[in-house]
């Protein structure tokens, strides 16, 4: 109910701003309005009609005052020329070869490995590395031979060592630093899109990145417009909040409602 109470007030505030940003609807808008008027009246039952006290002169004034509104909003949003940068936004996806050095037993305790467990999780990242980097030979059926490299295999890789915990990631910086680190974040964001990192230790164990897209675009891009739409609620609950105490300085939803 306070949300609901909330968006009417803030159709009423922005259809009070109407003259003042030089807003109307035009011919066109005004037909559209009727006809969903017409559209939504006809859809009533006779008992919605009672229950409700409706009239299909207040219908279309609700239905004309949201679409002012509409204009309104989007005459200050386009105005505001509110904007978000791909370096705020930013979306990068990794691949984490991760070689844990610890484990979980199905209490949920938790066991880090012995020096002697670590070491042998750290050989094994190591030949995991060197398969990855290192070119390899490929023989075709007319025994020619070309060479490849396993830049595309790494999802292989988990699997030959049972390494359930790898995959495909996609991070924010501030969320790559709140999990590795900066001294791991700063290098991941050292690396060039298709390239991989050193084996890196990290309080879990160790790892070996693969830097798919410093900026994922279809994720950066989403990520934007969520931004963006945080950004443009901020910027007109300002305005709300000020216009309502132009208009009405002592309006609270306990008080008033």
């Amino acid at each position: 109910r306070n949300d609901i109470i909330a968006d009417i007030v803030h159709v009423k505030l922005l259809v009070n701003k109407a003259n003042e940003y030089k807003v109307a609807l035009t011919d066109e808008e005004t037909a559209k309005v009727a006809a969903e008027t017409d559209d939504f009246y006809e859809k009533l039952t006779d008992d919605q009609i009672s229950e409700m006290k409706l009239s299909y002169d207040l219908v279309k004034k609700v239905m004309n005052e949201n679409a002012i509104a509409r204009k309104v909003y989007n005459t200050i949003i386009e105005e505001a020329a509110i904007e978000v940068s791909d370096e705020e936004a930013r979306e990068t996806t990794i691949y984490d070869l991760f070689f844990e050095a610890y484990s979980v037993a199905s209490s949920g305790d938790v066991t880090k490995f012995s020096d002697d467990e670590k070491q042998a999780q750290y050989e094994r990242a190591l030949q995991a590395y060197n398969t990855l980097i290192n070119p390899i030979e490929n023989t075709s059926n007319d025994g020619t031979s070309s060479t490849a490299t396993n830049s595309t295999n790494i999802e292989g890789l988990a699997e030959y060592y049972g390494l359930v915990k790898s995959s495909y990631y996609t991070y924010t910086p501030e969320e790559i630093r709140d999990i590795y680190g900066d001294e791991i974040a700063d290098s991941l964001y050292a690396l060039e899109d298709g390239s991989y990192s050193l084996v890196t230790e990290s309080e879990y164990g160790y790892h070996i990145f693969y830097m798919k897209a410093l900026t994922d675009r279809d994720a950066t891009d989403a990520h934007k417009q969520e931004l963006i739409r945080f950004k443009r609620n901020d910027y007109m609950n300002e305005l709300y909040k000020k216009w309502i105490d132009e208009k009405d300085p002592d309006f609270s939803y306990e008080d008033s409602v």
